[in-house]
């Protein structure tokens, strides 16, 4: 018995060390840079996005599935020319054997030079909402005497309801990100800008500790703001339940409505959200605004 549990632990440990070296040999022998036309073009047809890729490609195989890209941007199949978001770099770790059980368990992401561009035309039509969407398809129509998707009485087929994702994070880091938008119709323009992001291990139905700063600004009227962000964030996506715990929000604020003034304003209070219930809340709300100079 000694002997075979002997022989067993050799040959487990042999098959670990063609694993690592099987590893090794992919990431050195493989350059994802070769393949960046057959990565946006499986972009297109899977995710319904136009990617582009004008920085290198780094990554790793194993214990963790690692990713960098670097100078990359997305934009709408039916508007490719004009991104939608580009940064200057993300990174991120992904264990290979737990994406097996649909769980996602990733290391520290970053983010780097995040730039999204939010716009709403003269018809209300905003172009986040065309992400993911795949560019209409005429649709042939259908010939005389073509036997039904369905033949009659027939019950369709249920879809099959897939099991939700698990997703951990040990951190996530936003650095130097901006968020613009317009609304054409109404001519009114807000953006965000060095945008200071961090959180602790992000999980599901646990607190997540949040810190952020940015700068903020409106065009109609004009009005620009400093603030700082902190507080504990937990979601449940089964539920459809978000609370943000002990928010505290602090800041400065000027522009016309202040008549070219500088403000102070501090709030703080529990936010929650409940979409299935359709029930928003601000409990425990302190408000307070002085020092106006």
């Amino acid at each position: 018995m000694k002997a075979f549990g002997k022989i067993l632990g050799l040959v487990v440990l042999g098959l670990l060390l063609i694993i690592v070296a099987l590893g090794f040999a992919l990431t050195h022998l493989f350059d994802p840079n070769d393949y960046k036309d057959e990565i946006r073009q499986l972009a297109r047809d899977k995710a319904h996005v136009e990617l582009t890729l004008n920085g290198d490609i780094g990554w790793s195989l194993f214990p963790w599935l690692g990713l960098e890209l670097h100078e990359a941007s997305i934009a709408t199949l039916n508007n490719p020319k004009v991104p939608f978001a580009d940064l200057q770099m993300l990174g991120l770790s992904v264990r290979v054997l737990p994406l097996l059980r649909r769980e996602v368990q990733m290391s520290d992401v970053r983010v780097e030079g995040l730039n999204l561009t939010l716009a709403r035309d003269e018809h209300g039509h905003g172009n986040w909402e065309d992400i993911g969407k795949p560019l209409p398809a005429s649709t042939p129509a259908p010939t005389e005497g073509s036997a039904p998707a369905t033949a009659p009485g027939e019950v369709p087929a249920k879809p099959a309801v897939d099991r939700p994702v698990k997703l951990d994070i040990d951190s996530l880091t936003v650095n130097n990100a901006k968020v613009q938008y317009s609304d054409a119709k109404s001519g009114q323009t807000f953006s965000a800008e060095s945008i200071q992001l961090s959180t602790g291990a992000v999980h599901e139905g646990v607190n997540i500790p949040l810190k952020m700063t940015a700068f903020f600004s409106a065009g109609q009227p004009v009005l620009r703001a400093r603030t700082e962000l902190n507080g504990e964030l937990r979601f449940d996506r089964r539920l459809k339940r978000y609370q943000f715990e002990d928010m505290k929000l602090s800041g400065e604020a000027s522009g016309e409505p202040l008549q070219g003034k500088t403000m102070t304003f501090a709030a703080q209070g529990q936010l929650l959200v409940d979409l299935a219930a359709n029930v928003a809340g601000w409990n425990g709300l302190k408000l307070s605004a002085n020092q106006l100079r």
